[in-house]
C-alpha cells in the first residue's frame, strides 16, 4: 500500500514538474520584446537578401549569405533576446509573491528553481533553432542558399581556414550558438535568481554582458580573452583562435569544456 502511495506520489510530483517547464518555456516564448524582435531579425535578414548593393557595400566578400548572417547578425538577436527576456524571471516572481508559495508546494523550491533553469535553457534553444530556420527559409526563397558552396571569406577580408563548405559552416556555427545561447541564457537567470527587483537585475545584466564584451576586444593576455562566451557567440572566431589556430572544432570543444564546471555550479546556485 505504502509503495502505491509513493509511486503516485512520485508520477504527480513528475507530471507536475513537467507542466512547470512547460508553462516557464511558453511564459517566456509569449514575452512581446521576443516577438518583436524576431520580428526585426526576419525584416532585416529579408532585406540583406534582396538588397545587393547594401549587402555588397556593408558585407563585402560574402560567398554565402547564410553563413554570413548566422555568424554576425544572428548572434547579436540572440544576445538581445536572452537580455530583454531573461534578467526578470525570478524578480517578476517575487514582485508578485510567487516566490515564498513555492516552499509550501508538493514540488518545493528546488526542484520548481530546476525546472525554471531547464525552461531557460529550452527556451535558449528554441529561439535558436527558430532564428537559424528564418535564415535559412529567407536565403532559400531568395536563392541565396547554396549548400556547397566553399566558403573562404564571409564578410570584409575574414578569412575562415581551413576551407570549408557551406552547409558545415552552418551546421558548425548552429552548434557553437546552441551552447553558447544557453550558457548566456542560464548566467542571465542566474543574476535573476541573486537580485531582488527588476531594475536591479536588468543593470547588472547589463554591466556583466559589456564587461564581457570589453574583456573579450581589449583584454591584453590573448589566451584567457578567448576563454569568453563571445567566442562561442561568434563561431568565425574559433578559426583564428590562438589556442588552436585553424582547429576550430577543437577550439570549440575546449571553450565548452571549460564552460561546463561553471555552468553545473551556476546550475546548483539557482537550484537553491
Amino acid at each position: 500500500m505504502l509503495c502505491r502511495i509513493y509511486a503516485q506520489t512520485g508520477q504527480r510530483v513528475n507530471k507536475m514538474f513537467c507542466t512547470i517547464v512547460k508553462y516557464e518555456t511558453e511564459n517566456l516564448i509569449k514575452k512581446r520584446f521576443v516577438w518583436i524582435l524576431i520580428a526585426v531579425y526576419t525584416l532585416f535578414s529579408a532585406f540583406l537578401n534582396i538588397s545587393n548593393s547594401f549587402r555588397d557595400g556593408y558585407f563585402p566578400y560574402v560567398e554565402s549569405v547564410a553563413v554570413m548572417l548566422i555568424n554576425l547578425v544572428l548572434p547579436l538577436f540572440l544576445g538581445l533576446i536572452a537580455i530583454s527576456s531573461l534578467p526578470t524571471s525570478f524578480t517578476e516572481d517575487r514582485v508578485a509573491g510567487i516566490d515564498p508559495l513555492s516552499q509550501t508546494c508538493l514540488l518545493g523550491k528546488k526542484k520548481r528553481n530546476t525546472a525554471k533553469a531547464l525552461a531557460t535553457i529550452l527556451f535558449s534553444i528554441i529561439i535558436c533553432v527558430c532564428l537559424v530556420g528564418i535564415t535559412l527559409l529567407l536565403c532559400y526563397f531568395c536563392n541565396h542558399l547554396d549548400w556547397n558552396v566553399n566558403v573562404l571569406h564571409f564578410s570584409w577580408d575574414l578569412e575562415l581556414i581551413p576551407v570549408w563548405p557551406a552547409y558545415r559552416h552552418i551546421l558548425f556555427s548552429t552548434i557553437c550558438l546552441l551552447c553558447g545561447n544557453a550558457v548566456l541564457s542560464l548566467f542571465m537567470l542566474f543574476i535573476s535568481h541573486q537580485t531582488a527587483t527588476a531594475t536591479t537585475a536588468i543593470g547588472a545584466t547589463g554591466m556583466v554582458v559589456i564587461f564581457e564584451f570589453v574583456f573579450f576586444k581589449f583584454s591584453f593576455p590573448a589566451l584567457i580573452k578567448e576563454i569568453n562566451i563571445c567566442v562561442m557567440l561568434q563561431p568565425y572566431y574559433l578559426f583564428s583562435m590562438n589556442l588552436f589556430r585553424y582547429s576550430p572544432t577543437v577550439n570549440f570543444v575546449l571553450i565548452a569544456a571549460v564552460h561546463l564546471p561553471i555552468c553545473l555550479l551556476v546550475f546548483r546556485q539557482i537550484q537553491k
